[in-house]
């Protein structure tokens, strides 16, 4: 069964993904933003400001908002993975 609003699973947040060519738009982006990070990781985004707050995925704060890199991202994936470790 898919979402009625047919958005691949997204939580209805403004900047999530409403069809694959916005998530490929959002995949090829250099920062994305913390629900981009938790659509791609299909996780909350309070998950996301908790790795945040940790320090396991760094970011970068332009205005009032936090935004990932792509690479760091990459980087915490790679780390889980080597770790053993979900997120």
């Amino acid at each position: 069964m898919g979402d009625p609003r047919g958005r691949m699973g997204c939580d209805g947040a403004s900047e999530c993904c409403s069809d694959a060519t916005a998530h490929e738009n959002a995949t090829s982006r250099l920062l994305l933003t913390v629900d981009n990070v938790a659509h791609l990781l299909s996780i909350n985004r309070s998950t996301v400001y908790d790795l945040l707050g940790r320090g396991a995925i760094p970011s970068v704060k332009i205005g009032r908002r936090r935004l990932i890199s792509r690479q760091a991202l990459i980087d915490f994936i790679s780390r889980s993975e080597h770790e053993g470790s979900s997120p």
